[in-house]
Order: C-alpha cells, then structure tokens, then sequence
C-alpha cells in the first residue's frame, strides 16, 4: 500500500505477542498504539546491509543491553552467523541484494529522527539517495485500513531472519 520495498517496523512498537482470530480495532490499537509517521527512505544495498548489521550487532544479544530491533517485512531474508555477528546473506524477493542498487525502505518517524543511533547510517548519507518522504501519517491508519479489507490473513511463514 505504501509502494516500499521493504518495511523495517520497530518491535517496541508492537505490544501484543498475537492477534485473533476476530481482530477488533480495540485490539489493533492495543497491539500498537503508536501514532508516528511512515516514512520512505532511499537506501543502496550497501547502505541496507549497514544498517541491518547494526541491528544485529553483538549488543543486541547481551542480556541488559538495550538496542532497536526490527521486524522484517516479506521479500528480505536475512542470514546471520550467530557465533560471528555477521551477516552472511541478505536477499530481497529471493535475489542477492545490490550493492549500489536503491531500496526504498520504510521505517516510522521516530526511528528517522534517531536514525544514527538506530540504524548506523545518518540523515546525510540517506538524503544523498533522495529526501525521505511521508508515505502515511500514522501506522495505526494503515493496520487499520489493512485488516478492514482483508476477510482472512495468514501468517507468512517464510523465515525473514535465519540464524545459522
């Protein structure tokens, strides 16, 4: 709906471990009950596997440590040797992400706003591919909208993270 190619959600935005089978609003809203932005950032494929390493840096799997994580939308898989902290593969739609290839990725307002910290790459760098744009004003609308037109949604059960 947003014309992204991948999304990278924050998870501390989502606050309930499930949905269903009936979803009501209430239940949407309880399981994210953030109103932010959506925002549509242009990323190389270098740019892409940076910032996915951040995320899966060493911190992120110490215990007490705090950093962002994210939920993978479908289309990128992303292989990880946990033993290394690397990444050993990222794929978008089943083919090896580009280097110098442009992804738009879509991440919410308050992660841009943070997006150094985050996500290891700066404003600058991203803005260099094209100025971010708002592609929706508030997540909660597009959940929304989504679950309204969909009679039965079942889980994509492709791996998006693959530990190896």
């Amino acid at each position: 709906a947003l014309n992204l190619d991948i999304m990278l959600l924050g998870s501390g935005s989502i606050r309930r471990a499930e949905l269903g089978p009936i979803v009501l609003r209430e239940d949407m809203l309880e399981a994210h009950p953030f109103e932010d932005e959506v925002y549509s950032i242009m990323v190389t494929g270098a740019q892409l596997q940076k910032m996915l390493q951040h995320i899966l840096r060493k911190e992120a799997f110490e215990e007490g440590s705090h950093t962002e994580f994210y939920q993978f939308s479908k289309g990128l898989a992303v292989e990880y040797d946990a033993e290394k902290y690397l990444i050993t593969r990222v794929e978008y739609e089943g083919r090896s992400v580009e280097k110098e290839k442009i992804y738009t990725v879509g991440i919410e307002g308050y992660h841009l706003l943070n997006i150094k910290r985050f996500l290891n790459v700066t404003a600058e760098e991203i803005a260099l591919n094209g100025e971010p744009k708002v592609v929706s004003t508030d997540t909660r609308d597009i959940l929304e909208e989504y679950f309204r037109n969909k009679e039965y949604v079942k889980a994509d059960k492709r791996k998006r993270l693959i530990f190896v």
